[in-house]
């Protein structure tokens, strides 16, 4: 797990780390699309299905892509909650500090998913380095 910390900067494995993540419900929903897709096509020409399929794994790969750039470019931005309270953005003031959870509604959640991430957060190397 260090070996991969000690070569790649945290910011491009937090974007392969997402990027992985999700690639597998992308690809899933990309496949399903073309079960239906190939079912219903089934009576048809050879190259209508091989074209279909290729395009299928052309997508996959596009998004993966675009997965990636998007979390690199948004790698290290901060998700709004500190450990002094909750970061929001107000639309005249700017951003105010909220300095206890319990004054927004819906906190805990948002508490919750910061944590959860921050664990999946941790195993990127080792994801990256299975894969």
């Amino acid at each position: 797990m260090n070996f991969i910390q000690g070569i790649l900067p945290d910011r491009i494995i937090d974007a392969l780390g997402w990027t992985i993540l999700h690639s597998l419900w992308q690809g899933l929903i990309i496949g399903l699309l073309l079960f239906l897709l190939l079912y219903f096509y089934r009576h048809h020409n050879s190259v209508i299905r091989y074209n279909l399929s290729v395009f299928s794994l052309g997508l996959i790969f596009g998004l993966s892509v675009m997965t990636f750039v998007f979390y690199f470019k948004n790698a290290g931005m901060p998700i709004g909650i500190t450990e002094h309270g909750i970061m929001i953005q107000d639309g005249k003031n700017g951003v105010i500090n909220s300095n206890t959870y319990s004054d927004i509604p819906g906190a805990g959640i948002i508490v919750s998913i910061k944590s959860l991430i921050k664990s999946i957060n941790d195993y990127f190397p080792l994801l990256i380095a299975f894969w």
